[in-house]
């Protein structure tokens, strides 16, 4: 079977195929091997991506040229890859030729789950081929065989009424087509409002007004329904008023000859706005006043309040109204704070050992092949390898060294001979560590501690 591939992108909502796929009426047993780039859909729960992102199942949803709709089957792919043949019958027919827009819908193992990709507009497009077996073999292009204007257009024109002046609307296989007569066709339906064929009516006209049939019906107005044409049939006259009505409405009105009491003078209990505005009231409420609902939210007594368990002013100490700390009784005695420290006193202390830890050097030292001599220093830092042998300086006197390194693995360091200490020190990789070597005195000697710190 003869074969093509095709790539269809999935972009923004989009799918758009590399190169639209060209066939000719009549062409028959294609297979178009479509594969999804970039769908975004996992349909197999796999570590492995590749199965993950590919249907084990597919099916086409085709809108064609005459607008109707075609489903395939559903069919298993080809490692992901869609498949769709062309049958000997799907493209064969005139009506069939022209451009075809389709869904690709993806399926999972089972078929329990399906997915539709954007529409590929135009992805296959049937030509009609120069030469065809089927065709007619008249030079001429006629009903059944092709369409309007598909070849050369004849200029006559052919009256569209028969002699009892009724609408030709019956063609025949072999009657010629051209863009003359069809337009012509048209012209004399729009403009000629006489029956039809089969009593077919094309416009009606009342009261002067020409209604024209469209989709195959004809609109009219709405008219009041009349007994005319026999038969009573009933008017809506719920817009109109009755007799009784009407004279109920005008009893109500007053009599043609009638007297109006009209005042002539204004009652002294009437005064006029002037009057009113020199009277000074008030009309609005100053800022001072608040309403009752205001007055109640502040939450003042409303009602006497028992206060015979109160306090008299003779009763309260000398304390209590003068606030004067010398009239406190059994006051506390306060030491002397000579010798302690004031807060400022404490940092600036700080502040001074930090500025001396600032400037501390850390001497750099040397191994001798696997040998590492220290030096008096306080501080010291060297490069430690496995089975280092460390060596202390010679002092007299109170001395405190700090050795600092780290390491990348774990290691053996031989540690110096007359050393007292709590326990050997363990090396692992990748953590800093901080030897502190002291010396007390003569009959102590050297002692050793260590701190490991993580990186």
């Amino acid at each position: 079977m003869i074969s093509t591939e095709r790539a269809i992108l999935i972009k923004k909502g989009e799918a758009i195929i590399n190169d639209p796929i060209i066939l000719y009426r009549g062409d028959y047993q294609v297979k178009i091997l479509f594969t999804i780039l970039e769908h975004k859909f996992k349909f197999k729960e796999t570590l492995n991506i590749i199965e993950q992102t590919r249907a084990t199942y597919a099916q086409l949803a085709i809108s064609l040229p005459d607008s109707t709709d075609l489903f395939t089957d559903i069919i298993k792919t080809e490692n992901g890859t869609v498949i769709f043949e062309i049958s000997k019958s799907m493209i064969d027919e005139i009506s069939e030729v022209g451009s075809y827009s389709f869904h690709i819908r993806l399926f999972n193992e089972d078929r329990t789950s399906r997915v539709t990709l954007p529409p590929i507009n135009g992805g296959i497009v049937i030509r009609e081929p120069l030469i065809a077996e089927d065709r007619h073999p008249s030079s001429s292009i006629e009903v059944g065989y092709s369409k309007v204007d598909e070849a050369k257009i004849t200029s006559d024109v052919e009256s569209f009424a028969d002699a009892s002046g009724n609408l030709k609307i019956v063609w025949n296989k072999g009657d010629i087509i051209s863009s003359t007569r069809l337009n012509e066709m048209v012209r004399y339906i729009n403009e000629n409002a006489v029956p039809g064929a089969d009593g077919l009516t094309t416009s009606i006209t009342v009261n002067g007004e020409t209604y024209r049939q469209l989709n195959g019906n004809i609109t009219l107005p709405n008219y009041p329904k009349t007994s005319e044409g026999g038969g009573n049939q009933d008017v809506d006259l719920s817009a109109y008023a009755t007799t009784d009505y009407v004279n109920k409405e005008v009893a109500k009105k007053a009599d043609i000859n009638h007297t109006h009491n009209y005042l002539t003078n204004i009652p002294s209990e009437y005064i006029t706005e002037t009057e009113l505005n020199n009277k000074g009231y008030l009309t609005d409420i100053p800022s001072e006043y608040i309403t009752e609902t205001e007055l109640n939210r502040k939450g003042y007594l409303t009602e006497h309040q028992d206060i015979s368990n109160k306090a008299n002013i003779s009763d309260l100490a000398t304390v209590a109204m003068s606030g004067n700390y010398d009239d406190l009784t059994n006051k506390p005695s306060i030491p002397s704070l000579d010798g302690y420290a004031t807060k400022q006193y404490v940092d600036d202390e700080i502040e001074k050992i930090n500025d001396n830890i600032a400037n501390v050097d850390i001497e750099e030292k040397v191994l001798n092949g696997n040998t590492l001599t220290l030096g008096s220093e306080p501080y010291q830092n060297a490069n430690i390898v496995n089975e280092t042998r460390i060596v202390l300086p010679s002092v007299n006197k109170y001395t405190e060294i700090h050795l600092f390194f780290t390491t990348t693995s774990e290691i053996t360091i031989i540690m110096p001979s007359g050393l007292s200490y709590q326990k050997a020190p363990i090396i692992n990789a990748n953590k800093v560590y901080e030897f502190i070597f002291t010396y007390v005195n003569t009959n102590i000697g050297w002692v050793f501690g260590y701190v490991e710190y993580s990186e």
